[in-house]
């Protein structure tokens, strides 16, 4: 992913992708990093708020984690509530 970054610094999916490699080694900061990244390019991209959520739950940053579901039920109502269960942020109307 980061060959195509190099060519395409603006591509929000390999950002995304790139993210989701890291997080899958344990590399949260960077995975925080390249999703937020993704989410500067191109904010509407529901995917990558969605897994930055997932990324900031896992490092245990609920506040910012519930501020990407807050985002997120602007573009995508399910994946918001998904984002709530897999992260176990509780449910839409504590949020």
């Amino acid at each position: 992913w980061r060959r195509v970054i190099a060519m395409k610094p603006e591509d929000a999916l390999a950002l995304t992708n790139l993210g989701l490699a890291y997080s899958g080694v344990g590399r949260f900061n960077e995975a925080i990093q390249a999703c937020s990244e993704a989410v500067r390019v191109k904010p509407e991209m529901a995917g990558a708020h969605y897994y930055l959520g997932r990324m900031y739950a896992a490092i245990g940053d609920k506040d910012r984690a519930i501020s990407q579901y807050q985002v997120l039920v602007e573009f995508n109502q399910e994946l918001a509530d998904r984002l709530l269960t897999a992260a176990g942020l509780g449910s839409p109307v504590e949020c």
